[in-house]
């Protein structure tokens, strides 16, 4: 069998074990088996058992094999050590041995949600899939934060989901006509330690947020998914609430070949979408978590395992671990940072984004940056562009408010991602515009080109080559207000004629095209007016 298996080898996953069963019955056990030369036209034979006890059946071929490929051995040959490991380790230690309370430790992800969006001011436009980052307290299970925008993972909307943490919820509720009771999602603040999946809290700016609020930043070691598998299985229950019943929602199980893709039945914009994970994450803070690992003393108070009775049980009783503080603290360390330049107009960050505060122009600090057209950083809001901080001068580095200039009205309540969107879509339509109208553009261009050139050619043919550049240039003034007394005789001349019904071609010669009656009041009125035009 071993030389079967050298001779014929058998893929990792079992394929070929038939062929290489053959190839050890053609060459090894020839004498005892009757082959039909007619089948196989010179390949593997049909086989025909004649001494079954001579011959090893296929079963025990097979098993022989299987002795030799352990279970743990196939799927490692099959896949890499560390996909290996992913797969069929376990997990023994449990999410409930560190956190002492809640707030002790909070866990944080991101996943691409599987529903396609649509632009808010077109809805005919498709802008992909959102990318939703949550954050997930260890000890209740309870979602205490989450962010969703059309950016990729990264780490200012890392940022933005931990600040969101700290947010009312009851209000942040009600900017998308939700209203909830306090007790139904209560404000989870900063934690003690939070942890990621080695992708935007291994960024060297995760410092700040060691020196900002003492956190304990860690990652989750490589292939380990079930290390923060708290927060990787809501990512499933939020989507199975919502996610079937919506357009353009991404079925992977049921779509088959040939169908349409599901972003042409998508009709959700982002506020939409956003306004659906509100009432997924309400209602799975309202769920019993089936596979919770509680205390005694948890089931002997007769509290259910519900992540918010289990954060409001744990904030009776047991220690409290989050941290709260000023929203400016939050602000300069979970905030996206952004550069305004200085210029004329005022504070500018992108194209028509301008800032100006109220008092800037009494900083001095302000004033020299303002002369040496420096940049300077500030804090942005990324859900709402009208909202930013700019970051002061001195030891403190204060955070003055600026609001958006008169022009720039127009972007206040946008996201800076709908703004970038802007400026990306309008950038390729002016760029279309250019590439549309480059012909008549240069045949405007060589219009002009043509009446210069049959004016300078006039010019020279009537002008007279007597007259110096001194005396031309002397007679600027005089000339210029007898070109404009042509033009007002001109202009009345006109007049007149309209108002009488007649058309006059020639008045220095005193011709008209017709000898219709009202001919000498014509010139009359004409001679009238020049008269008191010369006075």
């Amino acid at each position: 069998m071993q030389v079967a298996w050298a001779a014929s080898p058998v893929a990792e996953n079992g394929r070929g074990l038939d062929e290489s069963y053959a190839w050890m019955v053609f060459h090894r056990y020839g004498e005892f088996v009757d082959f039909n030369p007619e089948v196989g036209g010179g390949e593997l034979p049909d086989v025909k058992a004649v001494t079954h006890d001579k011959v090893p059946s296929f079963a025990q071929f097979k098993y022989q094999w299987g002795q030799r490929n352990r279970f743990r051995v196939v799927p490692l040959n099959r896949k890499q050590s560390r996909s290996f490991e992913k797969k069929l380790n376990l997990f023994q230690s449990g999410t409930l041995i560190e956190p002492r309370g809640i707030g002790t430790r909070y866990y944080i992800d991101a996943t691409v949600i599987d529903v396609y969006c649509v632009s808010r001011a077109d809805p005919s436009r498709i802008v992909g899939r959102p990318t939703l980052y949550v954050v997930v307290d260890g000890f209740s299970r309870m979602i205490v934060g989450f962010h969703i925008g059309l950016e990729p993972p990264c780490w200012e909307a890392a940022m933005l989901a931990v600040y969101n943490c700290t947010v009312d919820k009851v209000a942040l509720c009600a900017l998308f006509n939700i209203s909830i009771r306090p007790e139904y999602w209560p404000t989870g603040h900063i934690p003690l330690h939070l942890m990621g999946d080695r992708a935007e809290l291994m960024a060297h700016v995760a410092e700040g947020l060691v020196q900002g609020f003492g956190l304990d930043v860690e990652n989750a070691p490589p292939y380990s998914g079930a290390a923060k598998g708290v927060v990787e299985r809501k990512f499933g229950t939020l989507q199975a609430r919502f996610g079937p019943y919506l357009p353009g929602y991404v079925d992977k199980d049921a779509q088959r070949r040939g169908e349409d893709s599901p972003a042409l039945s998508a009709c959700l914009d982002l506020h939409a979408v956003t306004n659906i994970i509100l009432y997924s994450i309400l209602d799975a803070n309202l769920s019993v978590v089936r596979d919770y690992d509680g205390w005694p003393e948890v089931t002997a108070t007769g509290t259910p395992f519900v992540p918010v009775e289990l954060w409001n049980w744990c904030l009776k009783t047991h220690r409290c671990d989050y941290r709260e503080y000023e929203d400016a603290h939050l602000r300069r360390y979970l905030w996206p940072r952004a550069r305004m330049k200085c210029t004329v107009k005022a504070l500018k960050v992108a194209r028509g984004l301008f800032y100006m505060g109220a008092n800037l122009l009494e900083q001095p600090w302000f004033a020299k940056s303002q002369i040496a057209g420096a940049e300077l950083d500030a804090l942005m809001n990324p859900n709402n562009v009208g909202e930013a901080f700019l970051i002061g001068h001195g030891r403190k580095g204060d955070l003055v408010p600026v609001e958006l200039t008169r022009a720039a009205k127009k972007f206040k309540g946008l996201t800076l991602g709908e703004v970038a969107a802007l400026g990306k879509h309008a950038a390729m339509n002016n760029a279309a515009a250019e590439w549309n109208y480059v012909g008549p553009r240069a045949s405007y261009q060589i219009g002009a080109d043509k009446v210069a050139a049959e004016a300078k050619a006039k010019s020279r043919r009537l002008s007279d080559p007597t007259l110096s550049k001194a005396s031309r240039l002397r007679g600027v003034k005089a000339n210029k207000q007898q070109e404009i007394d042509l033009m007002n005789r001109d202009a009345i001349d006109g007049a007149l004629a309209e108002h009488l019904g007649r058309q006059v071609i020639d008045v220095d010669a005193r011709e008209v095209m017709s000898d219709d009656e009202g001919i000498s009041e014509v010139k009359a009125l004409i001679q009238a007016q020049r008269l008191a035009q010369s006075k």
